[in-house]
């Protein structure tokens, strides 16, 4: 008899293309929103409202649908913050 209580074989997916943090410090790189996060340690939604306000650097829009922070923009945002290392 099949168990009624078992997961389904199809959850979430696990997302294996992720940026890695490092990538932060890689002149020329383009981070994805989840990295921006990770590095400033901030919610979408914040980062999204901090930019409205002129606190956090502006991404590169690719797309309608895919935008792009720059490496450098972001360290120089959270270096001016107190934050990562040269």
């Amino acid at each position: 008899h099949s168990d009624a209580h078992e997961m389904p074989a199809t959850t979430q997916p696990q997302k294996t293309n992720a940026q890695p943090l490092d990538a932060l410090l890689t002149p020329g790189t383009l981070l994805r929103c989840a990295t921006v996060q990770a590095a400033a340690g901030l919610a979408r939604r914040t980062v999204y409202l901090k930019m409205e306000h002129g606190d956090f650097p502006r991404p590169v829009v690719l797309s309608p649908r895919c935008v792009r922070w720059r490496s450098e923009d972001v360290l120089a945002w959270l270096k001016a913050q107190g934050g990562a290392a040269a």
